[in-house]
This record gives structure tokens, C-alpha cells and sequence, in this order.
């Protein structure tokens, strides 16, 4: 692939963070952003307006981050690939937020992407595992009934979905956000401690760890 590719592939781009991913991407120029692919298991589902398709360089387009076959030409010529998509239930979580890393990095390995960008979850890493956020998303109430019958939870998957990413040879970058809370870009406060809800009428964009 060009270094000089302006193409960018967001996988997701029907969920919240992939939809503000590639509005964002849309606010910059032409000459810094050529391309936006927004890759989504079902096109014709998309709400017309969510993404800013009225811009020519928004593509729409089918993409399963659970299918490489689906991967291969969305991510042909990528500068970069957002994987901001996040599975439901025990097996959803299995499939995309572990299994699917695999999936991507091997296919943008393949295809010559400079860079896949993982948007993952603070207190993922297991030495967290006694904090009480952690502990309520890595419980059944999270993955379902069918988690009781099994050992790990979404944060130990998600974990695990990392440590698939780090090791594939892929270059990569990992995001942790915290609880994520829309408002106007440039306007969030920051708040560095951990807490399980935030004053009403405030917006806080807390920490990430990177």
C-alpha cells in the first residue's frame, strides 16, 4: 500500500463511537482524508441520518469484522483501520470483541495497513479484576444468562481480544476510554478517578488509558 493513502476504514460505523469516528474523519480536509469506508454488517439498516453520507467521501459499505472474507477489499489501499464495533451477549462478545482482533489484524496484515486502532475498555488488564466497575461489567448481567456457565466475562474477552491484537504482528494502537458521554467536541470536563456515575447536568470525559 502508498504511504500516501487518505483512507480510512471504520468498523462499527452504525454503533456510537464508530458514528462520531467518522464524523469526525469527515471534518478534515480532502487532502488529509480522501476516503471514508464505514463498514457495517447491513448497509440498508443504517439510519440516513446518522453518518454524513451527504459527503461524497462517506462509503457505506458491507463489512463483518466476524468474516475476513468481508474485510478484504474495504481494507485495500487503508491507511488506517478504527475496530470500534462491540459484540452482544456471550457470544457476541466472544466472536467480536476477542475472536474478531485476530480477524482484523490478519486481514490488514495481509492488505499492507499501516496501522489498526482498537477501541477497547478501561480495566480491561486483569489486575483490576477486584475494582467494582470491572466487576459488574464482567458479570453475567453483562454477558447474559448464558455467562454463568462460563469463566470469563466481557473484560476478561475483551483482555483477551488485546493480547490477540499485540501479538499478531500487526502495528497497532489500543484505546481504554472510560464511560463515555456525548457532548460537544472540545467542551467534556476531565475527571481522573474512577466512579460509576457523574454528577447530572455535567459532562466528563474520563480517562483513558493508551
Amino acid at each position: 500500500m502508498a504511504s500516501s493513502s487518505k483512507i480510512f476504514v471504520i468498523i462499527g460505523a452504525k454503533g456510537g463511537l464508530g458514528a462520531e469516528i467518522v464524523k469526525r474523519l469527515a471534518e478534515k480536509s480532502p487532502d488529509e482524508v480522501s476516503e471514508i469506508r464505514c463498514l457495517v454488517r447491513n448497509p440498508s439498516a443504517v439510519p440516513s441520518d446518522l453518518l454524513p453520507t451527504q459527503d461524497e467521501r462517506v462509503k457505506v459499505m458491507h463489512g463483518d469484522a466476524t468474516k475476513a472474507s468481508t474485510l478484504k477489499k474495504p481494507f485495500k489501499d487503508a491507511q488506517a483501520v478504527f475496530f470500534a464495533a462491540q459484540g452482544q451477549k456471550y457470544k457476541g462478545i466472544c466472536e467480536v470483541d476477542r475472536d474478531s482482533c485476530q480477524i482484523v489484524a490478519d486481514v490488514a496484515l495481509e492488505q499492507g495497513v499501516p496501522r489498526v486502532l482498537l477501541v477497547s475498555s478501561m480495566l480491561t488488564d486483569p489486575r483490576n479484576r477486584f475494582a467494582l466497575t470491572r466487576m459488574i461489567l464482567n458479570s453475567p448481567i453483562i454477558t447474559g444468562f448464558s455467562g454463568f456457565c462460563h469463566r470469563k466475562g466481557m473484560m476478561d474477552l475483551k483482555f483477551q481480544g488485546e493480547n490477540l491484537l499485540r501479538q499478531s504482528g500487526q502495528p497497532y494502537t489500543i484505546v481504554r476510554p472510560g464511560h463515555l458521554i456525548n457532548g460537544k467536541l472540545g467542551q467534556a470536563q476531565y475527571n481522573s478517578f474512577f466512579a460509576d456515575s457523574c454528577w447530572p447536568n455535567r459532562l466528563f470525559s474520563w480517562r483513558c488509558e493508551i
